[in-house]
């Protein structure tokens, strides 16, 4: 259905409000606003000693590092341990792919095949889902408020709710690592490289799969998606996002207002964390009617539960442009496919979300025009960043 929430009401109410509550306002909503982490170059001898450095520099390129002003000391080396950890086809179990296998930088952290390829040439169940589509991962999966819904559903079929049983669950999988969870602090403690930044991450303490999965998660928290066209312009209107950005053609603004009206109740979460709560989305999972009866039960396929049948995330658009293919079985070739889905063809299911319904219950259509669907793509462009392609983000093997 497409949303009530009647955003362009926002700035003359804001305008009937007192100067100092204005200035208030404001305040709050940039501070809501997601910051970029700081990196600053830094020596390598900082951080590492000539030993260690020798021994680092044996597979790694250690003097692109970059030092993260805003973590401690103890962090950094998790950070450094979790990036090494995340590009290392060491650390599955037959040492032929690693994390980066399904979550290439350059497209987003996603893969641009419909299933990734795992241990044993076996292929992973589901679409990769990118890391870099919401503006900053920490700031969405962080862990948190465990009743907050809309920061607590990972997988496709939301199983579980932390990145640490994610990680876990992606490890143990013989589609994708193959690895006995047990194994793989020895693992670590094979690779004299992985083993002194573990050591520097966790003085004192045994290898254990606990620490090598908090170092991984502790890297992947660090991914951002920012400075695309799109947050230029919210920035330059000041936050206002139902007014035209000069930085958007006329063709990326109309995409936009056709966004925030069809698309936003449901996506506008990986936009901000500010346009969620304006929005009021805290559904993270729900059925868009991609077929009536689903081979893939998703949820359902966990809880074995009817009314979950069909039940799958709903992904952050952020970067999306670079994510194809699309939807948990990557089905659409192209964001156009995606488009004519949801203008003409979102399908009957029984357990299709009440938001894609029209007053009757039966599938909205959207109805988009050609010129229309050219424009909602121009939009979606619009939200690629270059953040997550930053080099302390990139591998750091030789």
């Amino acid at each position: 259905m497409r949303t009530n929430f009647n955003l362009f009401t926002m700035k003359k109410n804001i305008l009937s409000f007192s100067i100092p509550l204005f200035t208030f306002l404001v305040i709050i909503l940039l501070a809501s606003c997601t910051k970029e982490v700081e990196r600053l170059p830094f020596q390598a001898d900082e951080l590492f000693t000539a030993e260690e450095k020798v021994v680092l520099a044996k597979k790694l390129d250690v003097d692109k590092f970059n030092y993260i002003r805003n973590v401690t000391a103890e962090e950094q080396y998790k950070v450094f341990l979790g990036r090494v950890l995340f590009y290392d086809n060491q650390m599955s179990a037959d040492k032929s792919v690693s994390c980066e296998s399904c979550h290439k930088q350059e497209l987003a952290f996603a893969d641009n095949v419909a299933f990734s390829r795992g241990v044993s040439g076996n292929h992973t169940d589901r679409n990769s889902i990118a890391l870099a589509s919401f503006s900053s991962f920490e700031g969405h999966y962080g862990e948190g408020d465990p009743t907050d819904v809309a920061a607590n559903s990972l997988f496709w079929d939301g199983r579980v709710d932390n990145v640490s049983a994610q990680l876990s669950e992606t490890f143990a999988n013989p589609n994708e690592m193959g690895m006995k969870l047990h194994e793989l602090g020895a693992r670590v403690g094979d690779l004299d490289y992985a083993k002194l930044l573990y050591d520097k991450a966790f003085p004192g303490q045994n290898l254990t799969s606990a620490n090598v999965i908090a170092a991984i998660a502790a890297f992947v928290g660090q991914i951002e998606s920012l400075n695309s066209t799109f947050d230029k312009g919210l920035n330059a209107s000041f936050f206002e996002v139902e007014e035209s950005f000069a930085e958007f053609s006329d063709a990326q603004n109309n995409g936009k207002q056709l966004f925030l009206t069809n698309c936003a109740s449901c996506h506008a979460f990986s936009l901000s964390e500010s346009f969620r709560h304006q929005f009021g989305n805290n559904d993270q999972l729900a059925s868009n009617g991609l077929d009536v009866a689903y081979e893939d039960k998703g949820l359902g396929r966990h809880t074995s539960l009817v009314k979950d049948n069909g039940i799958f995330k709903i992904p952050g658009v952020r970067n999306v442009e670079l994510t194809a293919p699309y939807m948990h079985d990557g089905r659409f070739e192209s964001l156009e496919e995606v488009v004519d889905f949801y203008s003409e063809n979102i399908q009957a299911h029984p357990n299709l979300s009440d938001k894609l319904k029209d007053e009757n219950g039966d599938p909205i259509r959207m109805n988009f025009t050609d010129t229309e669907k050219a424009d909602l793509v121009a939009f979606l462009n619009a939200l690629t960043g270059s953040t997550h392609m930053e080099s302390d983000l990139a591998t750091p093997f030789k």
